[in-house]
């Protein structure tokens, strides 16, 4: 009797436990960073998506090699994925960033060099 009522009493003490975690949890930024990487793991280029209002992207391009990467911003709809734009960075000095107003949830990236080097994210 008791061992049951020991078990009971933990039980209801995870569950309370577990309740005032969630409450307190401080609430998280949905920024995202996706990296853009050849075969050899060289970086070619990075995008930052920024929750905010309005949404804003950022896209960088790290090598000196004469090739660009381009950022897009896509929303999802009945017929599939719809770019809201996208942004090109050649590796000047700074990044290129793009702003948009309507909900973007999805991010894609890639190297406007030779190969079919992409990547994406959902946000």
């Amino acid at each position: 009797m008791f061992t049951k009522l020991m078990k009971r009493a933990m039980i209801v003490c995870v569950l309370m436990a577990s309740v005032v975690v969630g409450i307190a949890a401080p609430a998280q930024a949905a920024n995202k960073t996706i990296i853009l990487s050849d075969i050899d793991g060289r970086q070619l280029g990075y995008m930052v998506f920024y929750d905010s209002d309005p949404q804003k992207f950022k896209v960088c391009d790290t090598q000196r090699d004469g090739y660009t990467v381009t950022g897009q911003a896509l929303w999802q709809s009945a017929n599939g994925h719809i770019p809201h734009g996208d942004t090109t960075d050649g590796n000047d000095k700074g990044c290129n960033t793009m702003v948009f107003r309507v909900d973007s949830d999805q991010m894609r990236l890639w190297w406007n060099g030779p190969g079919k080097i992409s990547t994406f994210a959902n946000i």
